[in-house]
């Protein structure tokens, strides 16, 4: 999903305050606080209960330590671990539930028949023992997908009763739209099933509003030659029997398996208990693979989790001092997301240092391997004893030239003399501070563009004076754009302000984590917050 997220109430009080529908195009927070973005007033829901992030052209959602917990597809999240949202999924908090619209998809068209004769039966939904049913719970068991296990439970449907064809639709999202067709069977003269192309489908409108009510609907055809008036009945279409099951997941009405059988509606009569308890198996499956999918997607994120973590362990700077002339300091809290920050010096003989300070937009491998190839071809390049600016004008060739799906690295290398010259490049970063006394400088924006936006971009240094104890603060936007718990930034004045009451680069870092811990309170670390701090000591 890219762009904006859907989502639609399909469960809770209607309360005004609560929307049937809301588009997000943000990073939104939920809860029982009136300022939360979705507020629901309710006291099972936390005053700040869940947070639905976007990163990279993907939706998560995390919990926030709320009291009740938060729900996707039935599983209640670890609070601060990020699941990710796909089409199709169930957000639950407190009384309401939601579901992820998939704007995308063109729903098939199915012709529903509004007006028939005959005798529609309503009857409440049994409870039956799943034991006759064993025979398809392996077939079941094994399907890959929705769709899969729609076909298994329409072929199982066809061949326990008289019905020639079968179809699973999906429920609405709102009362005012129709269901969509996933998938339909037919049974053919030869006794094998094939696809029914949705338009074939005649549904009677009278069963699918009473199946979306929870209730297992028939229709059989009369037994009199009594004159049809209606141009759009059942048995204009030759339907002589229909039924239509709700599929209930948790209470609530996912899906629709409706029947019916043209011309004859021999061996259908006994049809509802059978196609309640297959209704039943194909519930159990669907939650059985929604709840197997989640936790797919939560190992497959922990494991991408770790192979980040250890690629950003090694594009991190040794804690001894690079130099004798020149004393460091750094900290990095991992986010929610592991991002793919660096930091390095390299010492060279004269005593001066290079530092390398950079953040590749994204998260995750793909953005750490990025941050790992911009670092080994600068390091490669300052140790050879390259320019600075020279070196990030080839490694930004280099990085360009590559598939890097629309990722960048933003990026600083400062050459720090002790003769007292520092020659800076501000490669799309900004965030950096040079402490000189009680003076401090940022730059209002970064100089050139980041690496990796195209191979022809040139790159320059700025000059600055250094003295003996002035400082080079380097940051990255997950210190200055972390919220608090009212959703308020950390921001950059107040950076600032911490960097200017502090003594040397070790108070720099540690001051700065103390306000941001303090800062965010209960709520996590949404991205890598990473602050350096490089002191001058002895000047030559």
């Amino acid at each position: 999903m890219h762009g904006s997220l859907s989502i639609a109430r399909t469960q809770g009080p209607n309360d005004p305050i609560v929307q049937e529908e809301y588009t997000i195009d943000r990073d939104t927070r939920i809860g029982r606080a009136v300022e939360s973005d979705i507020c629901l007033p309710d006291p099972s829901v936390s005053r700040r209960h869940a947070t639905i992030l976007i990163r990279q052209g993907l939706w998560y959602l995390v919990d926030q330590g709320s009291t009740t917990g938060t729900l996707l597809n039935r599983q209640r999240l670890e609070q601060d671990e990020p699941a990710e949202i796909r089409k199709g999924d169930t957000i639950e908090i407190g009384p309401w539930s939601f579901r992820v619209k998939d704007d995308e998809t063109i729903t098939q068209t199915i012709d529903f028949s509004r007006h028939e004769s005959g005798v529609v039966h309503a009857e409440e939904l049994s409870s039956r023992r799943l034991d006759a049913l064993g025979g398809y719970l392996a077939a079941i068991g094994n399907a890959d997908s929705k769709e899969e296990i729609a076909c298994c439970t329409i072929e199982a449907a066809l061949a326990g009763t008289g019905f020639k064809r079968g179809a699973v639709l999906l429920a609405p999202t709102n009362a005012t739209e129709p269901p969509s067709f996933l998938v339909g069977l037919r049974r053919t003269p030869s006794g094998i099933t094939d696809r029914l192309p949705s338009a074939e489908l005649h549904a009677s409108s009278k069963l699918v509003s009473r199946a979306l009510d929870g209730l297992t609907a028939r229709y059989s055809a009369p037994d009199t030659n009594a004159t049809i008036d209606h141009s759009r009945s059942l048995m204009e279409h030759s339907i002589m029997a229909a039924l239509c099951v709700p599929i209930l997941r948790d209470g609530v009405v996912e899906s629709l398996l409706y029947l019916d059988s043209p011309g004859a509606n021999a061996g259908v009569e006994d049809a509802v208990g059978y196609c309640e308890d297959i209704a039943s198996l194909c519930a159990y499956a669907l939650t059985h693979r929604a709840h197997a999918e989640l936790a797919h997607r939560q190992q497959a994120m922990r494991i991408e989790f770790e192979h980040a973590k250890e690629l950003r362990a090694m594009l991190t700077a040794p804690s001894s001092s690079p130099s004798p002339e020149f004393r460091s300091a750094y900290r990095s809290v991992a986010g929610m997301f592991v991002s793919a920050d660096f930091f390095d010096t390299v010492p060279h003989q004269d005593g001066s240092l290079h530092v390398l300070f950079g953040d590749a937009t994204g998260h995750g491998l793909g953005a750490s391997i990025l941050s790992t190839l911009v670092h080994a071809h600068l390091v490669a390049l300052l140790r050879s004893g390259a320019d600075t600016a020279e070196s990030v004008t080839a490694t930004n060739r280099f990085i360009a030239e590559k598939a890097t799906a629309g990722r960048f690295v933003s990026l600083v290398v400062a050459h720090l003399n002790p003769n007292g010259v520092m020659t800076i490049v501000d490669a799309g970063h900004g965030h950096w501070i040079h402490r000189s006394g009680s003076d401090l400088y940022s730059p209002k924006q970064a100089s050139d563009v980041p690496i990796g936006i195209g191979p022809a971009a040139t790159f320059t240094a700025q000059s600055r004076t250094l003295s003996r104890g002035d400082r080079l603060i380097l940051y990255t936007d997950g210190i200055t754009e972390q919220h608090d718990e009212d959703g308020n930034e950390f921001g950059a004045e107040k950076l600032r302000s911490i960097i200017s009451r502090s003594d040397d680069s070790g108070s720099d870092v540690d001051h700065v984590f103390k306000a941001l811990l303090a800062h965010a309170g209960k709520r996590a670390i949404e991205d890598d917050a990473t602050v350096s701090s490089i002191e001058l000591v002895r000047r030559s």
